[in-house]
């Protein structure tokens, strides 16, 4: 299977949940996943910061609190 087959298939697999298609840091973040590359070098490459958005979002809510 090749990455193009891979891009088709998860853009019809997400229309169907969506009704929208994958965008451009969408397809990169699958064509890198193909590729074995990691979040940092996924976040470096589409031009973001490679911290862990989550992990800070987390600590943001809960100094929230």
């Amino acid at each position: 299977m090749t990455i193009t087959e891979v891009l088709q298939i998860v853009d019809q697999l997400v229309e169907k949940q969506t009704g929208g298609h994958l965008d451009d840091l969408e397809k990169a973040v699958v064509k890198g996943l193909w590729q074995g590359k990691t979040y940092s070098d996924l976040a470096d490459e589409c031009g973001y910061d490679s911290k862990n958005y989550i992990g800070e979002s987390m600590s943001i809510e809960e100094k929230a609190k």
